[in-house]
């Protein structure tokens, strides 16, 4: 604060906070002479004492102080897992910056519809009011009048991966799911797909030296808009309110974070395609997320997501306890397990 900021802020936490404000209503700020900088620095030569540990010391303690901080409080039962959520139910909620919207905070526009023999086909782009966010999306739905249990799927390619290859219906996943009567929504995520011409930037605009202080990074909005995807299905009066996620390739951890956020998916299936967890370059260059490993990363979201269905897969190796007893397939599922696991 430069002199006239300071006095300003004076006087008003002494009107405000000391409820003072006759005294506080002029108040300058006392002279004063700064101590020299020997006096000031804490090791005034340079030479810190003997055994002060150094700096990767320090990050090694502090990552060990915080993993047993994590497996000390994790829960272990039903009970432990009410108690668990309660207490740090917000945690992944504040770290990506991605909430559960209200049914009354959705502004979704459907763009097309289309009939087939088996289903029908709706495009939409969902958004948030006054957020400024735009999802593409496609729901499909199978020919019932009755209403359906919901399937929404995140591909790490976008909805396109999720399509019959040669361009004319969906894909065998989402083929399977209709078959069995369930409504499918497929999503492009922040920055994927259809938010961008082919030679578009893939990355979101970097505006300021601060950015990641006040806006979620590109993993974060991601998992926003499964957050928003999920909260249009449950709005939609021709479903059951049943909705059950899958995440695929790089879209896994963007849904088991939403998953853990949300807590109402009746079932959850996050591909993790070989990330490898303990690795913090990889969560900085493929999941950037500031301060998601210091709040437990994947071990809470698995804890969050219990004790509803949680399978997880390609993750790489055997399960080593950080999934909370979570199913856990070390290579990626065939479509028929995929489907048994959403099902």
């Amino acid at each position: 604060y430069n002199l006239a900021s300071r006095e300003a802020m004076y006087r008003f936490f002494g009107k405000w906070l000391l409820n003072e404000p006759a005294r506080y209503a002029e108040f300058t700020e006392p002279a004063f002479t700064v101590p020299p900088e020997a006096v000031l620095r804490v090791f005034p030569d340079d030479t810190p004492p003997a055994g002060l540990p150094d700096a990767k010391e320090i990050i090694e303690q502090t990552i060990a102080d915080t993993r047993a901080k994590w497996d000390a409080v994790l829960p272990e039962n039903e009970t432990d897992f009410e108690a668990f959520r309660a207490q740090y139910g917000a945690v992944l909620q504040d770290v990506t910056g991605a909430r559960v919207p209200g049914p009354n905070e959705l502004v979704c526009e459907r763009t097309g519809f289309q009939e087939y023999p088996d289903y029908v086909l709706e495009s939409w782009v969902l958004g948030r009011k006054g957020a400024g966010d735009a999802i593409p999306a496609l729901f499909y739905r199978a020919d019932d009048p009755a209403p359906q249990d919901a399937v929404l799927i995140a591909h790490g390619a976008g909805k396109a991966a999720l399509a019959d290859p040669d361009g004319r219906g969906p894909g065998p996943l989402v083929s399977a799911l209709l078959a069995e009567g369930r409504a499918v929504l497929c999503i492009d995520a922040f920055l994927i797909g259809e938010h961008h011409a082919p030679d578009a930037p893939t990355e979101r605009r970097r505006e300021g030296n601060f950015m990641d202080t006040f806006q979620p990074t590109e993993a974060g909005n991601r998992v926003q808009d499964v957050l928003t995807a999920m909260a249009f299905l449950r709005a939609r009066r021709d479903l059951t309110g049943r909705i059950t996620l899958a995440g695929l390739e790089k879209a896994g951890l963007w849904c088991l974070f939403a998953s853990a956020i949300d807590g109402g998916a009746a079932a959850t299936l996050a591909d993790i395609n070989g990330f490898a967890l303990d690795d913090d370059d990889a969560w900085v260059k493929d999941c950037y997320i500031p301060c998601i490993r210091a709040v437990g990363d994947v071990r809470t979201a698995a804890a969050l997501i219990a004790p509803q269905r949680l399978t997880v897969m390609n993750t790489g190796a055997p399960d080593d306890g950080r999934w909370c007893g979570a199913r856990v397939e070390t290579a990626a599922l065939p479509l028929d397990a995929i489907v048994e696991a959403i099902r």
